[in-house]
Parts: C-alpha cells; sequence; structure tokens
C-alpha cells in the first residue's frame, strides 16, 4: 500500500526488497534467509519493519526505537539424583535459592529494577516523544492487559510505564525445568533446576559487550 501511494502519486522509489516471514514466536528462519540472499539484498539504507502494533486504527503509527532481546538458560544442578529433604535440607543447599540468588544479580526482587549494567541514557527526543504520547492518549498508551482480579500494573504512572516498555530493560522467565507439578510434588530435595530467561535491552545497548 505504502508503495502503491508514492506510485500514484508520480514519486520515483528507490530499490526496494521485501521479506515476508510469518512464524512469529515460534524462533522461525528469517535470520537464515537475509544471511543467504545477503548478496541480492545489498546494504540498505533504510529497514522498515511491519510489526511491534498500534495502540488504536485511527491514525498511522510508527514504532521509532524497540528493545533488543538477550535469551539464555540458566540451570543450577546440585545433586546426581533427588533426596528426601528430611534427611539432606540444611546439608544440601538448595537449587531453588540459588538460582534465585543468580538472578537477583540481574533484577532487584523488591522493586524488579534490573541491573544498572543494562541501562542506557533515554534520549531527549524519545522522553519527549513517550510524555507527548501519554498526554494525548492518557491510559490509552498504555495497552490493556488481561489482569487477574486485584492486580495491577507495577505503576499508577503512564510514562513510567511507557518508558519502561520501550527503553528500560526488563527481566522475563519464560520457562522451568526440574519442577514437578504441584499435584506431582514430594518431600525431594530436588537435583537440578533450570529456567528459560528473556531479557529486553534498550534500543542502543551493546550487547556484545554484555554477553561476554
Amino acid at each position: 500500500m505504502a508503495v502503491r501511494a508514492v506510485q500514484e502519486q508520480g514519486i520515483p522509489i528507490p530499490r526496494i526488497v521485501m521479506i515476508t516471514e510469518g512464524d512469529e514466536e515460534t524462533g522461525g528462519h528469517i535470520e537464515h534467509y537475509i544471511q543467504s540472499l545477503k548478496t541480492r539484498i545489498g546494504n540498505p539504507e533504510v529497514i522498515f519493519c511491519l510489526d511491534s502494533g498500534t495502540l488504536d486504527y485511527e491514525r498511522f503509527w510508527n514504532t521509532n526505537s524497540l528493545r533488543g532481546y538477550m535469551s539464555g538458560v540458566l540451570s543450577v544442578k546440585i545433586l546426581k539424583e533427588g533426596v528426601h529433604s528430611g534427611d539432606a535440607s540444611g546439608i544440601v543447599p538448595s537449587a531453588y535459592r540459588i538460582l534465585n540468588k543468580i538472578l537477583a544479580r540481574l533484577e532487584n526482587v523488591e522493586t524488579g529494577e534490573i541491573n544498572k549494567a543494562f541501562h542506557v541514557n533515554i534520549p531527549g527526543n524519545r522522553y519527549s516523544e513517550a510524555y507527548e504520547l501519554v498526554q494525548s492518549l492518557s491510559d490509552e498508551a498504555v495497552k490493556p492487559f488481561p489482569f487477574f482480579k486485584g492486580t495491577k500494573p507495577i505503576s499508577e504512572n503512564n510514562l513510567e510505564l511507557v518508558l519502561n516498555r520501550t527503553w528500560r530493560p526488563q527481566l522475563t522467565v519464560t520457562g522451568v525445568s526440574g519442577l514437578p507439578p504441584v499435584e506431582k510434588a514430594g518431600n525431594v530435595l530436588l537435583p537440578e533446576i533450570a529456567v528459560k530467561i528473556s531479557l529486553r535491552v534498550p534500543p542502543t545497548l551493546n550487547t556484545k559487550n554484555k554477553e561476554k
């Protein structure tokens, strides 16, 4: 539609390369194709990604910054096999406690704030844009989520919420292994627990240094 609009206005257009994928959050293969076709694609001067979403259907929305993504599996292994907690607790450290302690290096359990090493200075123009968004849309600037009865967002300040989801790092545990279902859990001190973590990082953060 954008290309057609330009053509109908008789405006010259540059070379355009379009790639479409529909894997959504399942991992996908788009990186493979971009690498395989990099010679044909060349070195784009501008990249547009038709993703991210909109806050309403009354106007055209442009996402001018998007957080990055760091993912990994954190595993804590204490024993070769599970043992009775009545016999081992107090001698064998809890894998669950150690896991939480390591995660606490990334996230403050009281406030949810992420380690300062993953923060950046928010550019003044982006801060101003976030402020204008909140002033224009008020509560609509923060997309509604299916909160359970009695729960609420982590802040009542919509500007802080907008900045949280666009320019501040956030940690989410997206998977757990090593823990049995509650209905099947016995008095066993677990030998190993692993979690998959998703760390959203600010758009301008140099993640290569963080990976080291």
